[in-house]
């Protein structure tokens, strides 16, 4: 009787917090699907993997970045560069 009781007592605070992360990661998915951008692409050819049995293809995409991607790339990088010398001078002074 007694291990039931604390079996009663640990599943309920684990389903919950199990809950809790569910819908956080369910949240997350449906923002990135809300949010992402489509990437158009053309197969260029099809690759070929074989097992000890079976042979399958997998396509090969070429896909066009949008320029917003590479200066956004670009951008973090001068941002972090910058932001640590600014902290390392500070730091220094």
């Amino acid at each position: 009787m007694r291990s039931r009781n604390l079996i009663h007592k640990i599943s309920l605070p684990v389903g919950v917090i199990l809950m809790v992360i569910s819908v956080i990661i369910l949240k997350n998915s449906l923002e990135f699907v809300k949010n992402s951008e489509r990437a158009v692409g053309v197969v260029t050819e099809l690759e070929k993997t074989t097992d000890q049995d079976d042979s399958s293809y997998a396509p090969v995409f070429l896909i066009k970045f949008s320029w917003s991607i590479v200066s956004m790339s670009i951008a973090v990088f001068l941002v972090t560069t910058g932001g640590g010398y600014y902290l390392i001078r500070r730091q220094f002074n």
